[in-house]
């Protein structure tokens, strides 16, 4: 996968993670392939990124005072080109300030991913979070649907399945999107779902 970039986004190797202090608890519990954390921050399989649109010095300074040296100069000496070394700060339609020698920038799709793997998709966004925020909705309307055919069905383990396959779409989309409320929610109602259809319908009917 690759890192889509918005306004000033800081990366951070996830590989780096290991030599920080106080590193908040929730990035040890990442997805392993990549995802979202509320619409602002995203990942891929290596790098974590945090979008800002006025303060990425504070959130370089955070990732500094855990232990990350990231090369970045003063203010003052914002004019002479450096190099950054363990994170570094790109931006929206311009690519990485100054040199990353660990990072590949895509133009044309306005993302970056780490030097030496492939790119692979493109994950990040206000957009795609608002996309992939409708799917997940759309996919527990459409278990409901079918839910609710079941008890009209001739044949209601074709609706129980439907419904089942759509839950288990959403449980896999809310992990994407951090929302472990949801996830949670959905593999209730999952199990609900289950339990109606194994004591009214498989079993030989309502009761």
């Amino acid at each position: 996968m690759a890192i889509k970039l918005q306004f000033d986004t800081i990366i951070v190797p996830r590989a780096h993670f290991t030599r920080c202090r106080d590193l908040p608890e929730f990035l040890g519990r990442l997805r392993s392939d990549g995802g979202f954390v509320f619409d602002i921050n995203w990942y891929d399989a290596h790098l974590w990124c945090e979008t800002a649109m006025s303060d990425a010095d504070e959130i370089v300074a955070e990732w500094e005072a855990r232990g990350l040296l990231s090369g970045a100069p003063l203010r003052a000496e914002r004019g002479k080109p450096w190099k950054w070394l363990d994170l570094c700060v790109a931006a929206s339609g311009r690519g990485v300030f100054g040199t990353c020698d660990w990072l590949e920038y895509d133009a044309a799709d306005n993302c970056v991913w780490l030097k030496g793997t492939e790119k692979g998709p493109v994950v990040g966004g206000r957009d795609q979070h608002r996309e992939e925020t409708a799917k997940l909705d759309e996919l527990r309307e459409k278990a409901e649907r079918h839910y609710t055919a079941m008890y009209d069905a001739s044949h209601p383990k074709d609706n129980y399945e439907d419904a089942c396959a759509a839950l288990a779409k959403a449980v896999r989309l809310a992990s994407f999107l951090w929302r472990p409320d949801l996830e949670a929610e959905i593999r209730q109602r999952a199990e609900h779902i289950a339990a109606v259809y194994n004591t009214q319908f498989r079993l030989g009917g309502p009761l």
